[in-house]
């Protein structure tokens, strides 16, 4: 798995331990909605996944797991959200500088930013090691 893949499903994870229907899911139940974020941005996923988390989805019934096509529609508006806003934004922030120098001040080198997702990606494995794994396991035993 990817750095994305396994922030994605520690975001679907989390959204799913949060309905108490979750813990009749199996596995291939719960890869259809990883399954399903495939194409869409991490950050895509994160906000979808947090809005049903927290129950911010207008029309949504927050008694019942989202179902896997409200929840890639919801990722899906995040996408095209996200993208129309830093799309024009991103092209006016590249800059160029020396190899092997640093960027301007307020820029972080790519590298950089690699960095950092590898650190959020570590992050979300130990969150999904520590919640998620021992429910997995509960659901197993019943």
């Amino acid at each position: 798995m990817t750095m994305d893949s396994d922030g994605k499903r520690a975001a679907v994870l989390k959204m799913l331990s949060g309905y108490h229907s979750s813990s009749r899911l199996t596995e291939s139940q719960i890869n259809a909605y990883h399954q399903a974020m495939e194409g869409r941005s991490l950050d895509a996923v994160r906000r979808a996944c947090q809005q049903f988390f927290d129950g911010n989805v207008t029309g949504h019934d927050n008694a019942f797991l989202p179902t896997v096509p409200e929840l890639a529609a919801k990722a899906r508006e995040w996408d095209e959200a996200i993208s129309s806003i830093t799309t024009d934004r991103v092209l006016e922030q590249l800059v160029s500088y020396p190899i092997g120098g640093r960027p301007p001040p307020g820029y972080i080198a790519l590298g950089e930013f690699e960095e950092r997702r590898k650190k959020l990606a570590d992050e979300a494995r130990a969150i999904e090691a520590s919640k998620i794994k021992p429910a997995l396991k509960r659901m197993d035993e019943q």
